[in-house]
């Protein structure tokens, strides 16, 4: 579970929470994660950094450095199988690092995750995309989109869907052989 924090201005991510060998953990970032500034305009760009450190009782500490850059793209129509919108696109990069230190070895070491990329599309009036993309390493590991018709229930694509053409210049296509709830 992730938590965010919504105010007129920005939206950040505060924490997240896990389950554990069956223990429910809730983390609060150390440093809050400013994921967008608003309002957001074409060709606008901006960072931010989150930073969380967190023991588990037995084992050791576990905590992730995050840098997320993000860029206003493009601007245009998107037709999703539920509706046609008028949307910016916002393109996300992010990078992170584990931490890991076992407290019986008294060793640590940091891991560098390939980055994700995120691709969203908003419209106006929406809270939320109305389309998301991620991607890590070229494969989509996730996607969904609004679906208007069962009040804003979303509908996730499979990640054995295909998306093209990539780079996208005008128009993106999704071939999935399923849609998952």
């Amino acid at each position: 579970y992730e938590y965010f924090k919504k105010d007129g201005l920005t939206i950040q991510k505060v924490g997240f929470g896990a389950t554990f060998n069956g223990l429910p953990i809730s983390v609060k970032y150390d440093t809050i994660e400013n994921i967008f500034s608003f309002p957001l305009n074409y060709l606008d760009k901006d960072s931010s950094r989150g930073y969380y450190l967190t023991s588990i009782p037995g084992l050791g500490t576990y905590g992730q450095s995050i840098s997320r850059n993000y860029e206003v793209d493009g601007w245009g129509t998107i037709s999703t199988p539920h509706s046609t919108y008028e949307v910016i696109r916002v393109k996300t990069v992010l990078k992170q690092k584990d931490t890991l230190y076992f407290d019986q070895l008294q060793f640590g070491n940091e891991i560098a995750q390939p980055d994700i990329i995120i691709f969203q599309w908003f419209a106006q009036d929406y809270e939320l995309p109305v389309l998301q993309v991620s991607t890590q390493l070229g494969i989509m590991l996730e996607g969904w989109y609004i679906d208007d018709l069962s009040n804003n229930i979303f509908e996730s694509i499979s990640p054995s869907s295909v998306l093209y053409p990539n780079p996208c210049f005008d128009k993106i296509h999704v071939s999935s052989t399923e849609l998952n709830n």
